[in-house]
């Protein structure tokens, strides 16, 4: 008959064991580093999106500010030019010649100038 002896279980020392431990955390830390690099690589692509997107919006704000520029030149260099392009681009015209009252410089009451306009104003209220 065997004897039984009653101590604790203990597994013998495998000599592999801490080679496979480090081979784990050396792949372990493989596949963190490559996320890491992957989520770098993402923030990045999105903070230049970004940056995109504001230099687009800055440039249609400039262009925008271009076409108003030379627009602004047109009238002090040409009004008529800048009345033909006004009624091609959106069907506006100059008002009739007996459409147009001159006021003399200070006049700002609103029912005057509507009345010298409308050619019924004859200098009294």
């Amino acid at each position: 008959m065997a004897r039984v002896t009653n101590r604790p279980l203990t597994k013998p020392r495998d000599p592999n064991r801490f080679v496979d431990l480090i081979q784990f955390l050396a792949g372990a830390l493989l596949l963190i580093a490559a996320g890491l690099l992957y989520a770098s690589q993402r923030a990045e692509l999105l903070v230049q999106r970004a940056r995109i997107s504001h230099l687009q919006e800055q440039l249609v704000r400039l262009q925008q500010e271009g076409q108003l520029l030379a627009v602004q030149l047109e009238s002090e260099l040409d009004p008529r030019r800048l009345e033909r392009r006004a009624r091609l681009l959106a069907g506006l015209s100059s008002p009739a010649p007996d459409r147009i009252a001159l006021l003399p410089p200070g006049s700002s009451d609103p029912l005057r100038v509507w009345l010298a306009a409308d050619g019924r104003d004859d200098g009294h209220r």
